[in-house]
C-alpha cells in the first residue's frame, strides 16, 4: 500500500516556478475576471483589461509598483474629456492571491468615493455600452417618425 505524502499531493514544484514580477501581476490583472474583485459588488464574466479598453481605449497605460507582498496595478486613460486613473491592489503572499481589488478611481485628478466610485465602477465593468447606445438611437428614429 502507498501512501500519498502532501507533497505528492502538492504540486509545489509549479507555483515557485512562475515569475511573479510588476509585469506578471499587470498581465493577471488585465486577464483576471470582474467576478474575482473583492470589492465590486457587480456580476459580471467580464475580463477586466477588455472592459478597460472599453472604457479608456487600447492605448491606456497600465503600470504596476509593488510593496512587499502589495501590488498596486494602475491604469490611465480618457473617457470621453474626462482623464481617468484606476488602481487595483493586489496581495499575492508567494502562493496565493489574498485581495484583488480596485483600490482607487480617480477621475479629472478628484479621486472617486461612495457612490461615484460605485456608478463608475458599474459602467466600466458591467453595462454593454453598444446596446445603451443602439437603444438610444432606436428611440430618437423612433420620436422623428
Amino acid at each position: 500500500i502507498y501512501t500519498l505524502s502532501l507533497h505528492d499531493a502538492l504540486p509545489i514544484w509549479f507555483t515557485q516556478s512562475i515569475k511573479i514580477d510588476a509585469d506578471y501581476m499587470t498581465v493577471s490583472a488585465q486577464n483576471s475576471y470582474v467576478q474575482s474583485l473583492d470589492n465590486f459588488s457587480g456580476s459580471s464574466s467580464k475580463i477586466i483589461g477588455e472592459c478597460i479598453a472599453s472604457y479608456l481605449g487600447d492605448d491606456a497605460e497600465w503600470d504596476c509598483t509593488k510593496d512587499g507582498h502589495n501590488y498596486t496595478v494602475t491604469v490611465k486613460g480618457k473617457h470621453g474629456s474626462d482623464n481617468y486613473t484606476i488602481s487595483f491592489l493586489i496581495v499575492y503572499d508567494g502562493f496565493t492571491y489574498r485581495k484583488f481589488a480596485i483600490s482607487d478611481v480617480i477621475k479629472n485628478k478628484v479621486s472617486l468615493r461612495d457612490d461615484e466610485f460605485s456608478a463608475v465602477c458599474k459602467e466600466i465593468f458591467t453595462e454593454d455600452k453598444s446596446d445603451t447606445d443602439s437603444s438610444n438611437e432606436k428611440s430618437s428614429n423612433s420620436q422623428t417618425k
